[in-house]
């Protein structure tokens, strides 16, 4: 008798802690968007955001070129893809452009950053603009017939807050990327 009580109490007891455990884990996950809203946009398309507009003029593959890396299974087909972007500042303050260096290029399941963006003007003043070119080292062997040009997270954090808090608050994630 004293061991099925001690069973039982056991049991209510795992099953008690089961129970907060998961109440947790929904709590935590309460308000935590389920989905996706990826706007598509195409070259020379305006990406009007809260305090930036952007405008992908265009972008080029160049020639391709070999890699060793010293060992057979070291080789590699390399080629450099460059997107120009032209951005406006629409908002009333001055914007820091630096976040804009991690926006990534994709090519199907691949996606790509880069450190050589070149910048002419990394702060804009209200209305000024300037063009941003970015040069991408991609694998020749694994580009598929298009690319997206894709903003991260953290950018439109920064520039498009209201709309990016607004989307969260609605369960979506919000995601923006210009096909070329």
């Amino acid at each position: 008798m004293m061991r099925k009580s001690k069973i039982f109490f056991f049991c209510l007891g795992g099953s008690i802690i089961l129970a907060v455990a998961v109440a947790r884990i929904i709590e935590i996950n309460r308000g935590v968007p389920k989905s996706f809203a990826i706007t598509t946009y195409h070259l020379n398309d305006v990406v009007s955001l809260n305090d930036l507009e952007l405008t992908v003029l265009n972008y080029s593959k160049g020639k391709s070129y070999h890699y060793d890396g010293g060992n057979p299974m070291d080789q590699y087909e390399f080629m450099p893809v460059t997107v120009t972007v032209n951005v406006k500042n629409i908002s009333p303050d001055a914007q820091d452009l630096a976040i804009l260096k991690e926006s990534r290029l994709f090519s199907g399941y691949n996606y790509y950053n880069t450190g050589d963006v070149d910048f002419p003007q990394q702060v804009l003043d209200p209305q000024q603009q300037t063009t941003l070119t970015y040069v991408y080292t991609v694998d020749a062997e694994k580009v598929e017939e298009s690319f997206q040009f894709v903003l991260t997270t953290q950018a439109l954090l920064r520039f498009d807050q209201a709309n990016y808090h607004a989307s969260y608050d609605k369960g979506v994630y919000k995601g923006v990327a210009i096909q070329l």
